[in-house]
């Protein structure tokens, strides 16, 4: 992989361009404060986190020759995540564009002790509302996700108990940071981050997108399909040739790379 990125450098010097915007803010603000009120008891301070939005170029325009090269973000840190992330997204969009599926948006990128324990908070607060509270992220860390650190179903049980016993929001997202802190369990926290999840409401095609890039041989990792709330995961090993082929590719022509 570093022999590919030191010939990509040479390709191009330009950098990843990251763009914070405002869009939609509003409406997440109001969708916000409806979750609160559904859930007095925990309080209001989980849902009033900074926003960030816009959309990000995580190839050069003009270089890629596809038609729009900018993916939408909401709500996630697109700065401090791999090349072989951002490579990844612009091989979603791409491929988005050739399979005439709407691109994705993107809600998480890179996440610090205290924003994983705050995502792991939201999960385990909608698998609550849902009635499969108990147990869920022990399950999604511990087995569903074959890509997480070793051990990350025993620290997510710890962090289910945190949860289940601190009624405050802000309490027990503050200890499990702090427990995160001394144990990795998601590739979102590498530094850079490994992983990006993006959004299933209104872009239920996005899986296929997604999919086909492991399945085409474009990238080695994994995407994961989660319920609470609905989104997709994807953690980004490395970008094979055939990926960055295939971002050198016009959507006009024939994907250079056989695939199935």
């Amino acid at each position: 992989m570093k022999l590919i990125m030191e010939n990509w450098r040479k390709y191009t010097d330009e950098k990843p361009v990251v763009s914070e915007g405002v869009a939609d803010l509003a409406s997440k603000a109001a969708t916000m404060a409806s979750k609160a009120a559904s859930v007095p008891e925990r309080g209001v301070k989980w849902f009033q986190r900074k926003l960030r939005s816009g959309r990000i170029t995580p190839f050069p325009a003009g270089k890629g020759n596809w038609l729009e090269i900018t993916v939408p973000y909401s709500d996630a840190d697109v700065e401090n995540v791999s090349e072989d992330v951002l490579f990844f997204v612009a091989i979603v969009d791409k491929l988005a564009e050739e399979m005439g599926i709407d691109e994705p948006t993107i809600t998480s990128g890179y996440r610090d002790p205290r924003g994983q324990a705050k995502a792991m908070y939201g999960v385990w607060l909608e698998a609550q509302e849902k009635g499969e509270g108990d147990g869920y992220l022990v399950w999604l860390y511990g087995e569903e996700c074959k890509s997480c650190a070793p051990g990350a179903g025993e620290i997510a049980a710890q962090v289910e108990d945190i949860f289940f016993g601190y009624p405050d929001a802000s309490e027990a997202i503050d200890r499990a940071a702090k427990l995160l802190e001394k144990n990795l369990i998601s590739n979102h926290m590498l530094q850079p981050g490994e992983a990006v999840d993006y959004r299933i409401r209104g872009q239920t095609d996005a899986i296929k997108v997604i999919e086909a890039v492991f399945d085409r041989g474009y990238a080695a990792g994994e995407a994961i399909k989660e319920r609470f709330p609905p989104h997709y995961h994807a953690t980004v090993n490395s970008i094979t040739p055939a990926g960055i082929k295939y971002l050198q590719t016009p959507n006009d022509q024939p994907d250079p790379t056989p695939h199935a």
